[in-house]
């Protein structure tokens, strides 16, 4: 554990916790900081400094209220209303009904809401409840992706732009925008975007929501995808986390990607706070409309059952 060098000496509660990296590249455990206290100036000021570094915080605090997760998200932007409800919080569990993750399959790599104008800015997931073994959660570290390739891909990316999409298919597979109906979002974004929180491009290309890079032959776009999608999930690009009971992880939605491998047979319940930066009203539409196509596409399924 170490004090880094973003702490500020004029707030005794910022120097009173430890950030303890999780590996080379992603992730840094915070350790000693009472998340239900109020959370003052300087502590927050360290925390974006430290999410600016290292894309992700992970907390350990058992019996975390929803209140205090939605405090703690403040300090990075402001809660979006993702259930419609008010409460400005949502679960994502394989025993709670409409809980999402009712399937269980393999999540691939993406950024959420990367289908929309405007990507969720941070996100975090509180592990209420994990019954016996179950999956990791992966973060690919898409900074590092965009810093690592060549010069000459880069110059060809540079004014490159995407089509990402959704399709709720529950996310084991690859959206393409041939097989997805046109009620499900969609949106054109740069391939090495500027990541506002650190001012670094990012590589925003994931497994799951990338259909095409616009403007280029189809042989030539998938195959620089699945180059980029090498890069980016290499290895040491990614880190692994083995949640316990009372895991809190937040991180920085377009710095890190995130995906899973399926789930086992224990039950999982993660309580989810996402973060926007910029146009609040704009990304609730935008919400809303991702869960009116959602809804129909659940609909659709149980028909058919």
């Amino acid at each position: 554990m170490h004090r880094d060098r973003h702490a500020d000496p004029a707030g005794d509660q910022s120097l009173s916790f430890g950030a303890r990296p999780l590996g080379p590249h992603i992730g840094v455990a915070i350790e000693g900081l009472d998340l239900g206290a109020p959370i003052d100036e300087a502590t927050g000021m360290r925390l974006r400094a430290l999410l600016a570094e290292y894309h992700l915080l992970v907390f350990h605090a058992p019996a975390l209220t929803s209140e205090q997760q939605l405090r703690l998200g403040a300090v990075f932007g402001e809660p979006v209303d993702e259930g419609g409800d008010g409460r400005r919080h949502v679960h994502l569990s394989n025993a709670r009904e409409g809980g999402v993750l009712a399937h269980g399959r393999r999540l691939l790599f993406h950024s959420d809401n990367v289908f929309t104008p405007a990507p969720l800015a941070v996100i975090s997931l509180y592990m209420e409840r994990l019954d016996g073994e179950n999956a990791p959660t992966c973060f690919a570290n898409t900074a590092r992706a965009a810093a690592g390739l060549d010069a000459a891909l880069r110059e060809e990316l540079v004014a490159a732009s995407a089509l990402f999409l959704s399709g709720f298919a529950g996310g084991h597979l690859r959206y393409r925008d041939a097989d997805v109906e046109s009620h499900h979002p969609r949106a054109i974004h740069p391939v090495l975007p500027i990541q506002p929180r650190t001012g670094r491009p990012v590589l925003l290309v994931s497994e799951q929501q990338t259909d095409r890079i616009l403007d280029w032959a189809p042989e030539r776009s998938e195959s620089t995808l699945q180059r980029l999608f090498a890069a980016l999930y290499a290895p040491d690009n990614v880190y692994v986390h083995a949640w316990r009971e009372g895991d809190l992880c937040l991180w920085d939605n377009l710095a890190l990607q995130h995906g899973r491998p399926a789930l086992g047979s224990g039950e999982r319940t993660l309580r989810r706070v996402a973060m926007v930066d910029g146009n609040v009203e704009a990304q609730r539409a935008w919400t809303r409309v991702s869960r009116d196509a959602e809804e129909r596409e659940r609909a659709k399924n149980a028909s058919v059952v």
